[in-house]
């Protein structure tokens, strides 16, 4: 029942943002261990605004009934110090440690078929947990309408010298401008001790509201 409920604030969430956004990349993932989601946009407060405002969600549903869905939201008012720098003020919210004031820095870097980025972010709250995410996909294209998908996505989080969580994702397949689908690994890390899982699986991945 609680999965349910989750899975239909996140469509109700999405539907709101498709209006609001023409571009978001939605991810599915089935994999030998669990199902996985995640979306993601910008959207400009004016036309040619420095200033935006940037969203991401993601959820991990187990198979292991034992284990407690995971999800992660994060919203945010943007502003873009040049074209490669961002700076972000805003929400973050985990299964742990909840609901707190975030802030972050995006580095971005584009170079043809390639995208690059790198958001250092940190809790801003007393002891605060400290973050860094980093993003790479390289799109090189195989055909008139096909392309080389592949994408590595990284995130690890500690507080002081203790680690809470991290993972590595990698995906690799073929697309279109608009779908991707292919091979997706997953390589997560959890608590101090570090207890790691992996899992392997499909992904199909596509940007909504495009016109």
């Amino acid at each position: 029942m609680k999965s349910n409920c989750i899975i239909f604030s996140g469509i109700l969430l999405l539907a709101s943002l498709i209006s609001f956004s023409q571009n978001i990349p939605v991810e599915v993932v089935l994999s030998d261990k669990d199902y996985r989601y995640q979306h993601f946009f910008f959207k400009e407060l004016a036309p040619e605004s420095r200033f935006g405002f940037f969203h991401t969600s993601s959820m991990y549903f187990f198979y292991d009934e034992k284990r407690k869905t995971e999800m992660m939201s994060q919203s945010y008012l943007t502003l873009d110090i040049n074209r490669s720098i961002t700076v972000l003020g805003g929400t973050f919210y985990a299964n742990v440690p909840g609901f707190k004031a975030s802030g972050a820095l995006q580095y971005k870097y584009v170079k043809d078929n390639l995208f690059v980025l790198v958001a250092p972010r940190i809790d801003l709250w007393k002891d605060p947990s400290y973050e860094l995410f980093t993003l790479a996909e390289y799109r090189p294209p195989i055909s008139k309408r096909l392309s080389l998908y592949t994408r590595v996505q990284t995130m690890s989080n500690f507080s002081q010298a203790r680690h809470n969580r991290s993972y590595q994702n990698v995906r690799l397949g073929v697309g279109n401008k608009y779908t991707q689908a292919g091979l997706a690994l997953n390589y997560d890390q959890y608590g101090s001790e570090v207890s790691t899982v992996m899992s392997m699986g499909v992904f199909l991945r596509h940007s909504l509201g495009n016109k």
